[in-house]
C-alpha cells in the first residue's frame, strides 16, 4: 500500500516524504493570512529552507444557522532548484547524483531522492483539495478533510485547518463595519442605469405571466446599456456599461437571435464586447462564487437572472430558499434585474411565491401584454407596482414591432389596448377615458371604467388640480383633463 501511495505521490508532482515537519502544537507557524476583493481568505505557510508551499483558499464563507460554511482548496507547491544541464558533471561525481553514476543520451539523471523538475514546472502548485464544502464547526467535517488530505501528503491538516478555522472565525462579519451616520457623506439622489426602471445598485424585479416579452425588455437594457443609447423610447440610458446574463431558460442560439434582432431594428452593426451570456444550471447560490469572479475579470455593472423560478434551486414558495438567493446576489455589489413568473391567481401580489420576492425587491415592475393572434405588433405596458427608494412612476407603454430579422420598440400609450387598460390603476383608467369621452360626470366615468362610483369619485377628487378639473356644478359635476395630460 505504502508504495502504490508513493506512485501516486511521483505521478502528482509530490515527494513521498519531505522534510517540512509534521508540525505538532506551537511547531506549526502561523500561516499569512490575506483577503481577497471578493472577501474570500488565502492562507499560505511557507518553509523556506526546502523550498516547500502550502496554500488554503477559504472561499465564500457564510453563516447558516449555527455553522460556519465556506469552500477549500488546498494546494501544494516546491520551487525546486533548475533542472541540471549535464554540463560540469564529469566524471568524478557530484553529491546528490544517481547512485549508478550513469548518463543515458548525453542527459545527468536527477537525484534519487527528488522529482525530477523540468523546465518552468517547478513553481507549479499541485491541487489537493477543490472547492470541498466545509463546516468549520463541525470537527466530524473537518476530520473528513484531515483524512483526504493525509492520503494525498503527509502533513499536519488538522493543525493548519485548525488555525484557518479560529482565524476564520475571529475575522468574520455578519455585514459591513457599523458607521455613525453623522461621518456619512450626502449620498445624493437615487441613479439609475435606465431611468425610472433600473435603479443603479439595487435589485429590481420584472414579472410577467409567460409570453409576455420580458426576458427581450431584459435584453433591450442590456444592449441599450452597451451602445449608450436607450432602445426603449422614453427610458433614458444614463450608463454605458456591460453586462451578464445568466440564463436558465433557454440556449445561447435564442438569445443570439434576439440580440440580433434588437440591433437591427435600431439600424445598428456592434462590435464592442458588451453582453455576455451564460447559461445555469445550479441554483444561483451555488454559483455565486463563481458569478462574482467573472463580475470581477469583466466589471459588469449589471447581472440579470433569467429567470427566479429556476435560478432559486426550489420551491419559490419557500422564504428559506429565497432569502439566500437575494443575499447572494448582494454580495456581488452591481445592479441585478431578476424576471420573475407572475402568479396565475389574479388577486396575488408580486411574483409566483413566496411574499418575500415582492418585499425583498428595491423595485417591482409587472408587464401587462396585449396580442393579437397573427399580429406582427405586441402592445405592453409596464406597470410599477413597488419603490423602496423613491415614487411610483406611472405605465410605460410601447408597441413591439417584429418582423422577420428585426424587432424594434415604439412608444405608445400603455392605455391604447382596452385589455391592458383594465389591468392599470384606476387613475390611469380614469385619464384614459377623459381623454376619450371629456367633460363627464364621475357615474359615466364609473360606467365605462368598470369602477365603483365611489372608487371613481375619490380618484377624481383627490387628483383634482394635478390632472384632472371639474366644472363649477355643485352635483353632478363634470370632468375633463388638465391640458398637460
Amino acid at each position: 500500500m505504502d508504495e502504490i501511495l508513493g506512485e501516486m505521490a511521483d505521478s502528482a508532482g509530490l515527494e513521498r516524504s519531505g522534510p517540512l515537519p509534521a508540525g505538532k502544537g506551537d511547531s506549526l507557524p502561523e500561516p499569512e493570512a490575506t483577503q481577497t476583493a471578493s472577501g474570500d481568505w488565502i492562507y499560505t505557510w511557507h518553509d523556506a529552507p526546502t523550498g516547500e508551499s502550502i496554500r488554503a483558499i477559504v472561499a465564500s464563507p457564510a453563516v447558516q444557522g449555527r455553522d460556519l460554511w465556506a469552500f477549500l482548496t488546498v494546494q501544494y507547491r516546491r520551487d525546486y532548484p533548475p533542472a541540471p544541464t549535464g554540463r560540469g558533471l564529469g566524471g568524478g561525481g557530484q553529491s546528490g547524483q544517481s547512485p549508478d553514476n550513469n548518463q543515458s543520451n548525453g542527459k545527468d539523471h536527477p537525484p534519487s531522492n527528488s522529482l525530477p523538475a523540468r523546465e518552468g514546472e517547478q513553481n507549479r502548485p499541485v491541487t489537493l483539495l477543490s472547492k470541498k464544502r466545509w463546516n468549520l464547526r463541525s470537527t466530524s467535517h473537518t476530520d473528513s478533510h484531515v483524512r483526504a488530505l493525509k492520503r494525498r501528503l503527509d502533513r499536519d491538516w488538522d493543525g493548519r485547518l485548525t488555525q484557518v478555522a479560529a482565524h476564520l472565525e475571529a475575522n468574520y462579519h455578519f455585514g459591513d463595519p457599523g458607521v455613525w451616520l453623522d461621518d456619512v457623506p450626502p449620498p445624493g439622489p437615487v441613479t439609475y442605469l435606465v431611468e425610472k426602471l433600473v435603479e443603479r445598485g439595487q435589485h429590481t424585479v420584472i414579472a410577467a405571466h409567460g409570453g409576455s416579452l420580458k426576458s427581450m425588455i431584459a435584453s433591450a437594457i442590456a444592449v441599450s446599456l452597451g451602445i449608450g443609447s436607450t432602445l426603449l423610447p422614453s427610458l433614458t440610458v444614463t450608463a454605458t456599461c456591460r453586462t451578464l446574463y445568466l440564463d436558465y431558460e433557454t440556449d445561447q442560439s435564442a438569445h443570439k437571435r434576439r440580440y440580433d434582432m434588437l440591433l437591427a431594428g435600431a439600424g445598428l452593426a456592434v462590435t464592442d464586447r458588451f453582453l455576455m451570456y451564460k447559461r445555469l444550471y445550479a441554483p444561483l447560490v451555488d454559483a455565486a462564487d463563481e458569478i462574482r469572479k467573472l463580475i470581477a475579470a469583466h466589471d459588469f455593472q449589471l447581472v440579470v437572472i433569467d429567470s427566479a423560478s429556476r435560478a432559486v434551486g426550489g420551491e419559490t414558495i419557500d422564504e428559506s430558499m429565497v432569502m439566500p438567493y437575494f443575499n447572494a446576489a448582494a454580495s456581488w455589489g452591481v445592479t441585478v434585474l431578476t424576471i420573475a413568473h407572475k402568479a396565475k391567481d389574479p388577486n396575488s401580489k408580486g411574483p409566483a411565491g413566496a411574499a418575500q420576492w415582492y418585499n425583498q425587491a428595491r423595485s417591482y415592475w409587472e408587464v401587462e401584454k396585449d396580442q393579437i393572434e397573427g399580429d406582427d405588433v405586441v402592445r405592453i405596458a409596464l406597470r410599477h407596482e413597488k419603490s423602496n427608494n423613491g415614487r411610483l412612476y406611472r405605465p410605460i407603454g410601447f408597441r413591439v414591432e417584429f418582423s422577420e430579422d428585426a424587432v424594434r420598440f415604439v412608444r405608445s400609450d400603455a392605455a391604447e389596448s382596452m385589455a391592458i387598460r383594465s389591468k392599470l390603476p384606476p387613475l390611469e383608467r380614469v385619464i384614459a377615458d377623459l381623454r376619450e369621452s371629456p367633460n363627464s360626470t364621475a357615474r359615466e366615468i364609473a360606467d365605462r371604467t368598470g369602477l365603483s362610483i365611489t372608487h371613481t369619485g375619490n380618484v377624481l377628487r383627490m387628483s383634482e388640480g394635478r390632472h384632472f378639473r371639474g366644472s363649477a356644478d355643485r352635483y353632478n359635476r363634470r370632468w375633463a383633463l388638465l391640458a398637460r395630460e
